[in-house]
This record gives C-alpha cells, structure tokens and sequence, in this order.
C-alpha cells in the first residue's frame, strides 16, 4: 500500500494517521469511504471510485491542507535588469516532504563538516568549527 515515492519513516507515520482517523474493522473502513463520497459530493465531486476515495483518505492522513506552503521567508532580494535574484525558504507540507532526506543532508554537520555536493572527491571543510 506504501507508495513507492514516500519513505518507510514517513509512510509509518502516515499510516498510524490513516489507522486513527478509519479505525481498525471493515466497518469503519466503509463507514470512511462513505463520508469521503459524501463530503466530495457536497463540494461538487461525485467520486465513487474506491481507490480514489482512498488515495483522499491517505492524503489527509499526510496532512493534506487548502494552504500547501505552511511557512515562508525571503532571506535577500535585489533589483537587476531581466529577472530580479532572490534568495528565499519555505517549508511545505504534507508530512512527508519534512522527512525526506536531500542529496545534501548529513548528521556531521555538527562536527564542521560541510557535506560534499554529490560527485565531489573529497568533503568540504567548514573553516569555523561548529559547537552542538
């Protein structure tokens, strides 16, 4: 039932959402299918596909949310000709997204160690040595 996008750490996560929210006998499975068919259908959408009243129900328990961006902050902007540079962060939700681990994460960042872009022969060495 995992997809195979989302990790073992999160899915676990969302999974014990998606049990909390349905409940754990069939009933309470149908009972589920059925208020997600009827509150799609009060917005407009008749939706009697099983998989994809499903695919709704695992969506909210990963967080799904009307506001897609939880928080925001431009760090630095500047005029120029054409396109203007603008150095940015935002985290996202669903849930998910939060555990997912870039090409860049490490756990030696608290020794100084900067992690190395990927293809780089050898790692990157903060001239400040970080204090955990």
């Amino acid at each position: 039932m995992r997809p195979a996008t989302i990790s073992t750490q999160a899915w676990d996560q969302i999974f014990s959402n998606f049990i909390a929210q349905t409940g754990t006998t069939w009933g309470n499975y149908v009972t589920m299918l059925d208020n997600n068919a009827s509150y799609l259908g009060r917005l407009g959408e008749q939706v009697t596909d099983v998989g994809q009243l499903l695919s709704f129900e695992v969506q909210q328990a990963d967080g799904l949310t009307p506001v897609p961006t939880l928080a925001a902050s431009l760090d630095a902007s500047v005029d120029a000709p054409g396109l203007a540079l603008t150095f940015s962060v935002s985290f996202r939700s669903p849930s998910h997204s939060a555990m997912a681990r870039g090409p860049w994460a490490t756990t030696g960042l608290t020794t100084g160690n900067i992690p190395s872009p990927p293809g780089a022969t050898a790692p990157w060495r903060s001239p400040v040595p970080r204090i955990p």
